[in-house]
């Protein structure tokens, strides 16, 4: 066998997490495993007095009255230029004029090859977008749910403490999605199961309410959590999520492709039992 094929011994196999030393990686963004194009950083001064442009209303009608003559094409060149900055998000722009810049060292840029999205570098740490540890939320979460599951593992490894007390937030607003009554979650769940809440997730709901601490709010921080705790949470609200939507949904799917005049015909043999 020739030195070619001999595999080295420190490669990795399977997907890589996202690191400064690899051209090819999970993307922090759209959690792809595809290749990364690496960007060498340069800057320039900003002129005396001026600040970072953020792409305000207040700032785009200051720099329209300044120019009142730009043709429609710079001005429409100009008005993505200030969407970009509004959407808060790091992009790239060319710039054509010669300007004088200053390399700099330990700030790199990585591009998402599938989604285009930029990453920021410091050294060998990812510093934008927030790292997101655990488990992807399950797709049939509503978006308010959804937002505040993110953010838990964005800070998984952060704060295991602050994660789960989103995570407990989320299970709470939940259960009041999943129309349960009552003032607490204690009380959310014994309705929940008035109407026939699986034994199941009432048993991962009441887990959810003391793990840790039951005394808890929801929202709160409990000094004895750990990352652990947090994880099992993440996992927990994925669980109920599944058995009280996307289990439902799937069914509906499926009920769905049942020809309409069979579909009668079976709901006239349920009416009349």
């Amino acid at each position: 066998m020739s030195e070619e094929e001999i595999d080295p011994p420190f490669e990795r196999k399977g997907p890589q997490p996202a690191s400064i030393s690899a051209t090819a990686f999970i993307c922090p963004y759209c959690e792809t495993h595809t290749t990364q194009h690496w960007y060498q950083c340069h800057v320039r001064e900003y002129e005396k007095g001026r600040t970072p442009p953020t792409g305000s209303a207040s700032e785009w009608q200051r720099f329209l009255d300044k120019n009142p003559h730009l043709d429609r094409d710079e001005h429409s060149s100009i008005l993505d230029y200030v969407n970009k900055l509004a959407s808060k998000t790091v992009f790239f722009e060319p710039n054509e004029e010669y300007l004088t810049v200053i390399q700099t060292g330990n700030l790199s840029l990585s591009q998402c090859y599938e989604c285009d999205q930029i990453a920021i570098w410091a050294s060998h740490r990812l510093v934008w977008p927030p790292h997101r540890s655990g488990v992807v939320p399950n797709s049939d979460l509503s978006d308010a749910v959804k937002a505040l599951f993110e953010e838990a593992r964005s800070i998984l490894d952060l704060s295991p403490r602050g994660s789960a007390a989103l995570l407990r937030l989320a299970i709470d607003k939940l259960t009041l999605e999943l129309g349960a009554e009552g003032d607490d979650l204690n009380k959310r769940i014994g309705d929940l199961v008035r109407k026939g809440l699986d034994r199941r997730i009432q048993m991962a709901l009441d887990a959810v309410r003391v793990i840790g601490n039951e005394a808890v709010h929801p929202g709160a921080m409990d000094l004895s959590d750990e990352r652990e705790t947090a994880e099992i949470l993440l996992g927990l609200v994925n669980l109920i999520a599944e058995k009280m939507l996307s289990e439902e949904k799937h069914l509906v799917e499926v009920y769905s492709l049942i020809p309409p005049g069979k579909r009668k015909g079976i709901e006239n043999r349920d009416k009349k039992k």
